[in-house]
C-alpha cells in the first residue's frame, strides 16, 4: 500500500510541474504576442499618418493641375527644390542674409 501512495504522489507532483510549466509557457507567449500587437498597432498608426499626408499632397497637386497653373508649379519645383535656372538666367545668392 505504501508504494501505491508514493507512485500516486510522484505522478501528482509530475503533473503539477507539467501544468505549471504549461501555464508559464502560455503566459510568456501571451505577453510576447501582446508586445507584437502593440508594435504592429504603432506601425499601422504611422502608415495611416503617411497615407493622410500623401492624400493631402495628392489633393493639392490635383488642385494645381485643375487650375491650369501646372507650368508655374513645375517651374517653382525646378527652381526651389532642384536648383535649376532658365537658359541665360543668372542666379544670385545673398550670403550676407545669415549675418
Amino acid at each position: 500500500m505504501f508504494s501505491g501512495t508514493v507512485k500516486k504522489r510522484n505522478s501528482s507532483i509530475f503533473l503539477t510541474v507539467c501544468f505549471c510549466g504549461l501555464v508559464f509557457y502560455l503566459l510568456f507567449s501571451w505577453f510576447n504576442l501582446q508586445g507584437k500587437i502593440k508594435e504592429q498597432t504603432q506601425s499601422i498608426a504611422i502608415v495611416n499618418e503617411q497615407i493622410k499626408s500623401q492624400e493631402y499632397e495628392n489633393t493639392e497637386l490635383k488642385r494645381i493641375v485643375n487650375s491650369g497653373k501646372e507650368s508655374e508649379y513645375i517651374e517653382h519645383i525646378a527652381r526651389k527644390d532642384l536648383g535649376y535656372a532658365m537658359p541665360g538666367e543668372r542666379v544670385y545668392y545673398d550670403i550676407s542674409a545669415g549675418e
